[in-house]
């Protein structure tokens, strides 16, 4: 009610702000901005918005409040008090206006909360496009920051364009020391060199006629790479990164492959319904099996890298809770038991859990369970607004990045205190996933130049030139990628909807 008065009154909210985030995080730890309220009805609206429910009034108390209201009230004043300003902890950042997506899986509703246009207790709701999807991007945030810049490197681009004006989908790329590695419907596996942009070698795809297909992000690790296989059986081929020789191949259909642990996991079965599956891990380079079993859960991807040869499966849903498994041998060596309640696990870091938890089956959360995964101990942090990341957040320390596809920006949480760090500004419109190279913020933007961010503020450091000319394209035409930039010596490297690209690191300058 207060707050519905303050914007009939002024036509802005007591707690106006750039974006929802700030807005509900004023909401519950600023004062109002009552500077343009006419005075009489400053004590009736401050009594409306006191933190504490018990010294609001009742609704009988605020009638007879503004019944003792003269019939016309003076005009709007010139504030006579402080506006609360930007929120201390968020700097001076904001968020971009939501608009809807092109991506993602499923539909999820955001409550965005009370008060966010002043319309006191009317959720703000905005449908965003969202994915739950898991699959592992650790292999494409991984530095190579001691490696030595590529003789003879200049900055280049590539569009990856075909000359087949039936390819309807963009290679899908994924950029490592060794260069920047690609598949599409007509290749099977390319790479691009990592001094020039241009394709070393490249190794043909089936042209038989399949009822589906699939494409995603070639796998690197340790000089391997890993795609869909080229028969389209949706079944796996490994290629030696370097010379491109196929070491490899896997039958399909598969579920899905990911490099943890020192080993390749492979889900055996296809994605469904079903919620036992069965698993097998094989030695990188020449594929033999080492070990299969099969797992009872919910999750469509359960395991998650640990350190030292270890992996962990989550097994909720099944046996139950969160196992520690030998990457080398299958076995078990431990097992905690979980949080209770509809918790995702959004990511694992150090051999920690981070648990987002949905509200309301909407696919946000707010509530955040941290677990050591050793002991188990278990404690729950409550940020001030909710969030939704498409991918796994990135965790570095007691800080959380998450990419907010929605809003094209860059959240960073303390999740020590659970509170927000900051938020990247609304103009800068954040366009992929972050990463985290020798004390920097990468990511990249809808110009595709590089944007380098410290972490501890949000500031900008310095930024890129642009590899592509995206003049006259509007937002709606261009994608989040979601795939970080890479940093290799002292050159960065991207992938964005134009294609494919190098630039110097905005820090240093290129080796000469």
């Amino acid at each position: 009610m207060g707050a519905v008065l303050v914007y009939a009154a002024t036509g802005r909210s007591p707690f106006e702000a750039e974006n929802a985030y700030l807005a509900a995080y004023t909401t519950v730890h600023g004062e109002p901005d009552l500077g343009r309220l006419p005075r009489p009805l400053r004590p009736l609206v401050t009594a409306c918005l006191t933190k504490d429910p018990a010294g609001r009034p009742t609704s009988g108390e605020v009638l007879k409040a503004l019944a003792a209201l003269p019939e016309e009230l003076p005009d709007e004043e010139p504030a006579d008090q402080p506006s609360p300003g930007p929120v201390t902890a968020l700097t001076d950042t904001a968020m971009v206006p939501a608009r809807a997506k092109r991506r993602g899986r499923r539909m999820r509703t955001v409550v965005a909360g009370a008060a966010v246009l002043a319309v006191a207790a009317t959720a703000v709701t905005a449908s965003v496009l969202a994915s739950s999807d898991t699959s592992d991007r650790a292999v494409v945030r991984a530095a190579h920051p001691s490696a030595s810049t590529p003789a003879g490197w200049k900055p280049w681009h590539n569009a990856l364009e075909s000359d087949d004006k039936t390819m309807d989908m963009k290679p899908a790329c994924t950029p490592d020391a060794l260069g920047v590695f690609c598949s599409s419907p007509q290749v099977a596996l390319m790479r691009l060199s990592p001094a020039t942009g241009r394709v070393d070698w490249t190794r043909p795809m089936s042209e038989k006629k399949v009822s589906s297909f699939s494409l995603s992000e070639p796998v690197v690790h340790d000089g391997v790479v890993y795609v869909n296989s080229a028969d389209r059986s949706e079944g796996l081929d490994a290629y030696d990164g370097r010379t491109g020789k196929r070491l490899w191949h896997l039958d399909g259909p598969l579920g899905g492959f990911s490099a943890l642990g020192g080993v390749l996991l492979v889900r055996l079965d296809p994605l469904g319904t079903s919620r036992t599956a069965r698993y097998a891990a094989h030695e990188p380079r020449t594929g033999a099996e080492l070990w299969r079993r099969t797992l009872t859960g919910n999750s469509a991807q359960p395991f998650y890298e640990g350190s030292q040869g270890l992996l962990y499966a989550d097994l909720r849903g099944g046996s139950g809770g969160i196992a520690r498994v030998d990457a080398r041998t299958g076995r078990n060596v431990g097992v905690v038991d979980a949080p209770k309640g509809d918790l995702w696990l959004a990511t694992v870091h150090d051999g920690t859990a981070y648990y987002a938890r949905w509200e309301n089956d909407s696919g946000v959360s707010a509530a955040f369970f941290i677990q050591d995964l050793r002991s188990g101990r278990t404690r729950r942090i409550d940020f001030p607004w909710s969030v939704d990341p498409e991918a796994p957040p990135l965790v570095r320390g007691d800080a959380m990045y998450i990419f907010d596809y929605d809003h094209e920006t860059l959240l960073a949480l303390d999740l020590r205190h659970g509170k927000p760090l900051w938020t990247s500004d609304r103009d800068l419109r954040v366009f992929s996933e972050p990463s985290l190279h020798d004390g920097r913020l990468y990511v990249t933007m809808p110009d595709t130049s590089v944007l380098a961010l410290d972490p501890r503020t949000g500031q900008e450091i310095g930024r890129t030139g642009r590899s592509f000319d995206t003049t006259g394209q509007s937002f709606e035409e261009l994608s989040p990628s979601g795939v970080p930039p890479l940093l290799v010596g002292s050159v960065l490297y991207g992938v964005s909807g134009p294609g494919v690209f190098s630039v110097g690191d905005v820090t240093r300058p290129a080796e000469p």
